[in-house]
């Protein structure tokens, strides 16, 4: 799959959790292959991700979970965005 798919997990799970490591890793990330044009695809990822993540809550009935409120946090996020 597209490269910039994984960059939504890393940004929401380690570049916001423990800032100042975004640097580093991209650093030690183009030491190894060149870097997508995250910029333009991170916005499009983390829609999709939000999205999806919505609706793998409702399908299971899971809506009381955290999974949820994340989710709907970062859609809330990336719409406002737009």
């Amino acid at each position: 799959g597209d490269a910039g798919w994984d960059f939504v997990k890393i940004e929401s799970r380690v570049w916001d959790r423990w800032p100042g490591t975004r640097p580093a890793f991209l650093e030690g990330y183009v030491s190894v292959r060149s870097l997508p044009d995250i910029e333009r695809t991170l916005p499009f990822y983390r829609l999709y991700s939000a999205f999806g993540g919505v609706g793998w809550c409702v399908r299971r009935s899971a809506v009381d979970t955290p999974c949820l409120g994340e989710n709907m946090d970062m859609l809330t996020q990336v719409l406002a965005g737009l």
